[in-house]
């Protein structure tokens, strides 16, 4: 995969740049390789690894596979990925998803699996963690997303000495954000 790679308009972004200091792409646009990097398709990976029994072991394999890539080819701090502490977050609960669907598997996991996604989602969590966007005048689903990413790394590492306290400020997080957030109809304040 092309981790860089803004799809859409064919350009890539600086994987070796700071993710806090990205040289200017004009005529790119971001989010086109935030989708990519969100890891969707680890959760499709990992529902074809336990609903196909013909191809499940590829599916396993590929999932982590990706995996394994995306640890490497970007690294904490730089390039695109790490721009912004909501498509970290929203990449962990996609990653602890995965995981939790494959497990549903009778075959274990690819040996690399656990340690790469143990990995990824300790970095992830001290990354959110680090980088909460609660620095805006109104709280938005930004710091809703943080919340829950910060959630999926706990859940997804429980026996993390980390985790409680991941959990703990997760969980109170979700539920000032819950107040500020939503209307007593349920509707958002956006």
């Amino acid at each position: 995969t092309d981790w860089q790679l803004d799809p859409i308009h064919g350009g890539r972004f600086a994987a070796w740049a700071p993710s806090s200091a990205l040289p200017d792409a004009p005529g790119l646009d971001v989010k086109m390789a935030w989708a990519v990097g969100r890891g969707d398709q680890w959760v499709a990976l990992a529902q074809g690894a336990v609903l196909d029994r013909k191809r499940g072991d590829a599916y396993a394999r590929a999932l982590a596979a990706s995996l394994g890539d995306f640890s490497v080819e970007n690294p904490v701090g730089h390039g695109v990925h790490w721009a912004s502490a909501m498509e970290a977050a929203l990449r962990a609960w996609n990653l602890v998803l995965s995981l939790w669907i494959l497990s549903a598997r009778a075959a274990p996991p690819e040996p690399d699996l656990a340690v790469d996604a143990a990995r990824l989602i300790v970095a992830t969590g001290r990354f959110v963690l680090a980088h909460l966007e609660d620095d805006t005048a109104v709280t938005n689903n930004h710091l809703t997303a943080n919340w829950l990413g910060l959630l999926a790394c706990a859940e997804g590492l429980p026996e993390w000495p980390e985790a409680p306290r991941w959990r703990a400020l997760a969980l109170a997080g979700l539920s000032r954000a819950s107040e500020e957030q939503v209307h007593r109809d349920g509707t958002s304040f956006e």
